[in-house]
């Protein structure tokens, strides 16, 4: 199991720095240092888990490295978090590849905070885990260079071949990652269903909607990391049987094919981001508060979609009811709400989100308005509302006298499509939206005018027609 935590946190170390987060966040050396530290314990794991048994001092030592590295995964599951948020803005943004670094640079210039902590830990954890690689020498411990047993990082293999290749693997039963890539063509109604793969640590499926997943998942058993391509239109059943499973990007109810929500319930240890499809297929409260999101404290970032039909009649009571159920851990950095079709926004939405920066709310045609204490939220930096027809105000808050108005953090404002909004709060008061720098409005045809915005740097208008005046900007004038 360590060298598969060990695998999986090189992965994720190697892509941030790839991606640039490691420059970003000015940790880049220490990144690099930690890649190559974990590199050279992953090289003599094998003996030592082997020599564990008979000598307790290399025991011990591989207790220091297991506790050292689940504070590390916490740590770069954090900058996942984060990373995956700064990507989501620059993709609402529309940004090219281009400019990714710039942009990301200036995205968030005042979040020093974030970058101090990162630094601080990665440092605190390089220094005990080169403490750990430095003790191994005494152990004489054997580096594995190359094991016929492991099947190389890549290979390429034809059509034809295919069949044969997963031969191989069952055979091998060595195999810890799998990425399929359009293989649906080749491989008839989809996977062998004799395939076993104890040792599969990460299993990742790239563009094919129609590959089959129905062998047995117990062959998986080890399993942390799904990844599922947004194009795979099933979920396999019976999936909470992977109770070490950490990553699943995506969920999608179908009661026909047996993949209820409640099999989520067992997934205790899911974390980074979770995207649940066709919630619409959820039949009750009870159903929903079985997949017990609120338990699932790693969880950083939350998707959960409905589908209807434009002309599809829906049950609103059991809409609510199911997102009510639904709640998530307060944990949540991250959260987009889609195509729900309930009057009222959850209960549960409440200040104590201490953690929550982004929410989006999109297709939500029959809520009368937002949550009363999002305006409240301590972290909340940037807020998108699309296809919101009943809304009439983004605040609605009636503040009767309180010294400190809504969204005293926000900083980005994204609305499309809003025909009913009149106005961005319903009173009108000088200190709402103090901080929002960038301000996108379109499609909001019964808008009359803007709050006073002191630090808005970008303003986007279109297809607002009753907006004929502008309120005094400072930072643009």
């Amino acid at each position: 199991m360590a060298e598969a935590l060990l695998t999986v946190m090189l992965k994720n170390l190697n892509s941030l720095i790839q991606k640039g987060f490691g420059l970003l966040w000015s940790v880049n050396k220490e990144m690099e240092k930690l890649s190559s530290i974990l590199s050279t314990i992953r090289a003599v794991l094998e003996d030592a888990e082997e020599k564990q048994l008979r000598n307790r001092a290399i025991k011990n030592w591989l207790q220091k490295l297991k506790d050292v590295s689940g504070e590390l995964d916490d740590i770069l599951d954090e900058c996942s978090a984060e990373a995956s948020l700064l990507e989501y803005k620059m993709q609402r943004f529309g940004v090219s590849p281009k400019v990714k670094a710039s942009f990301l640079s200036c995205l968030n210039p005042k979040n020093t905070r974030f970058r101090f902590q990162i630094a601080k830990k990665m440092e605190d954890v390089s220094e005990r885990l080169d403490d750990i690689a430095k003790e191994r020498e005494k152990f004489h411990l054997r580096e594995v260079v190359e094991d016929p047993k492991h099947v190389q990082d890549e290979c390429t293999v034809t059509k034809s071949d295919l069949p044969d290749v997963f031969s191989t693997f069952y055979n091998g039963k060595s195999l810890r990652t799998l990425q399929l890539t359009r293989i649906s063509g080749c491989m008839g109604d989809g996977l062998p269903h004799r395939l076993y793969f104890p040792t599969l640590r990460a299993f990742d499926i790239r563009n094919d909607r129609n590959l089959s997943l129905e062998f047995k998942l117990n062959s998986i058993s080890s399993l942390i990391n799904f990844g599922c391509c947004r194009s795979l239109n099933h979920t396999p059943s019976n999936i909470g049987k992977l109770s070490c499973l950490r990553s699943l990007s995506r969920f999608i109810v179908d009661r026909r094919r047996g993949c209820y929500i409640d099999e989520l319930g067992s997934l205790l240890k899911l974390g980074g981001s979770l995207r649940i499809e066709h919630l619409e297929k959820v039949k009750s409260p009870l159903e929903a508060k079985k997949a017990n999101l609120v338990g699932k404290t790693n969880l950083q970032r939350l998707h959960l979609h409905w589908y209807y039909n434009q002309n599809e009649i829906v049950d609103q009571k059991l809409n609510e009811q199911v997102l009510d159920a639904l709640e998530p851990p307060l944990t949540l950095k991250l959260m987009e709400i889609s195509n729900f079709r309930g009057g009222h926004l959850p209960h549960w939405f409440n200040a104590n989100f201490e953690n929550l920066v982004s929410i989006c709310f999109n297709g939500c045609r029959n809520s009368l308005e937002l949550p009363t204490a999002m305006g409240k939220l301590p972290s909340l930096a940037s807020l998108y509302l699309r296809s919101m027809d009943c809304l009439r105000y983004v605040d609605n808050e009636s503040y009767n006298g309180q010294l400190i108005g809504g969204f005293f953090r926000l900083e980005t404002l994204v609305i499309d499509c809003l025909p009913n909004l009149e106005r961005l709060s319903r009173e009108e008061r000088s200190d709402i939206f103090p901080r929002v720098s960038y301000l996108s409005i379109a499609g909001c045809p019964k808008l009359i005018s803007l709050p006073s915005l002191p630090s808005i740097e970008e303003l986007r208008t279109g297809r607002c027609d009753k907006l004929t005046s502008l309120p005094s900007l400072p930072s643009i004038e």
